[in-house]
């Protein structure tokens, strides 16, 4: 269970999102699978707009001690 995630939309097309105000989701699912370093996340998220974002991502993940 998240208890917030956040999204941030390159909106002006500068491959950087230091500059952009970040969308809260407000419902939505995200899915990890895998195993080892390896690990799938796939995301279907609503949005604070009410717009949707759907994808999957991937790669090998560290663990972090903390």
């Amino acid at each position: 269970v998240f208890g917030d995630a956040q999204v941030y939309i390159d909106t002006n097309g500068n491959r950087m999102i230091s500059d952009e105000i970040p969308l809260h989701a407000t419902g939505g699912t995200v899915k990890v699978s895998g195993s080892g370093n390896t690990y799938t996340l796939e995301y279907n998220l609503t949005l604070e707009n009410g717009k949707t974002v759907r994808g999957s991502n991937t790669s090998s993940f560290s663990k972090i001690n903390g």
